[in-house]
């Protein structure tokens, strides 16, 4: 397949009406021609306005693609959009959040001067105005490092934070190493780049803001908590257990134990959760050992990743209680 765009933009929709313009507008209003980039809007079987507000910019736009397909999920529309892809580099969007103005020329610009695989982003998260929030943690948007191979990354750079959003891939790398998204599941981000990274020769840090990531949208696949959300995050647990029986490498430590501790806090985030499914995922998760003491998180998931060494179901009602107080505040 020849790659004759220097960006793919893979944009799925999934009844996102309200955002779905702002997104296409970010990005339609950057630096490079239109002829050098694809958008790639992959339309999931949405039910709402969405394919119609997608259809209204295809007609005005040549660069901008449209698939419609069945439901079948982030992860299928993901993996349709790759199909269709013919950029260099490969840049998937939520079609809720959008990128920030004249970015690509800039981006382009440092994956070509230094070579890369894979360049990773500054990104910052904002409400649903809009507005600049502060980062969850120190560093989450992305810190600047020099030219590294993917092993070095994960094991020396890489937070816990691994949205495939906030990574710009080279489509070559990806064709070679045959990864996809696993389809019908959630964090499909983080069981698709725990595979990818650590198979990536050169990667680097672009210390600028590129992304802004919307926080508390009504409806987000996210802010459902369900019993599939949970078994989901046990299942990437065991592809990372998977990875790290044929490796040493500390990073799958590190994702590992974030992955059980998020599987906890989920379970107890509410009586009603901790009573249907604490018992069997409880159960599950204590399969899986973490490691306390190469944990990067916060002090309240460090704590609840000591406690749960010493008491799987001790941790299960300290994590309701970090719940209770954190819904509080």
């Amino acid at each position: 397949m020849g790659l004759n765009k220097k960006f793919s933009l893979i944009i799925p929709v999934y009844n996102v009406e309200i955002y779905i313009a702002r997104c296409l507008d970010s990005v339609l209003n950057q630096d490079i021609p239109m002829s050098e980039y694809e958008i790639i809007v992959v339309n999931d079987g949405s039910t709402d306005r969405s394919a119609t507000i997608v259809e209204q910019y295809a007609r005005k736009y040549s660069n901008l693609i449209v698939i419609n397909k069945e439901n079948g999920g982030l992860s299928s529309a993901r993996n349709a959009g790759l199909r269709k892809a013919t950029g260099e580099y490969v840049w998937f969007i939520d079609s809720d959040d959008f990128i920030c103005k004249d970015v690509l020329k800039d981006i382009y610009k440092e994956c070509i001067n230094n070579q890369l695989d894979v360049l990773r982003i500054k990104w910052q998260r904002v409400d649903i105005h809009e507005n600049i929030l502060p980062p969850l943690k120190k560093g989450d948007r992305g810190k600047g490092f020099p030219i590294t191979s993917g092993l070095e990354f994960v094991e020396k750079r890489c937070s816990t934070y691994l949205f495939a959003w906030s990574f710009i891939y080279k489509h070559a790398v990806l064709l070679k190493s045959n990864i996809l998204f696993k389809e019908g599941l959630l964090y499909e981000d983080v069981e698709f780049n725990v595979r990818i990274l650590p198979l990536i020769d050169r990667i680097k840090s672009f210390n600028k803001v590129c992304y802004c990531y919307t926080v508390n949208r009504r409806g987000s696949i996210l802010n459902k908590i369900d019993s599939k959300r949970i078994s989901d995050l046990l299942i990437v647990c065991d592809t990372i257990k998977t990875l790290s029986k044929q490796s040493d490498l500390s990073f799958y430590k590190r994702i590992l134990s974030d992955c059980v501790i998020s599987a906890i806090l989920l379970t107890a985030s509410s009586s009603q959760m901790l009573k249907e499914s604490g018992r069997d995922f409880l159960w599950k998760l204590s399969e899986f050992g973490i490691n306390h003491l190469l944990y990067t998180g916060t002090l309240p998931r460090k704590i609840l990743c000591f406690v749960f060494n010493v008491s799987p179901v001790l941790s299960l009602y300290v994590a309701y209680i970090l719940n209770l107080i954190r819904s509080k505040r």
